[in-house]
């Protein structure tokens, strides 16, 4: 079904170009929750949590945490071989 820009397929919304309606949004937010970082990145929680031991900063305010995408990408980079 076409909405506009949109299409629904299965649950999902879809741009134009067939990529995640959610998927786009995520990749243009800079804080995200641990949820949404580990879609970003494509990693499970468990594998997050590993990240944060070997240095990934999360920022946590009143029990909330976000994670920048700058932070993320950057430790990506670091820890690049």
């Amino acid at each position: 079904m076409k909405l506009g820009l949109f299409s629904y397929k299965s649950g999902s919304l879809f741009n134009c170009d067939g990529g995640s309606v959610l998927a786009y949004q995520i990749h243009t937010k800079e804080w995200m929750n641990i949820k949404e970082a580990c879609n970003y990145i494509d990693v499970s929680f468990n594998t997050f949590m590993k990240y944060r031991e070997m240095g990934l900063k999360v920022s946590e305010i009143g029990g909330i945490k976000r994670v920048s995408k700058a932070e993320i990408d950057n430790f990506l980079k670091r820890n690049s071989h």
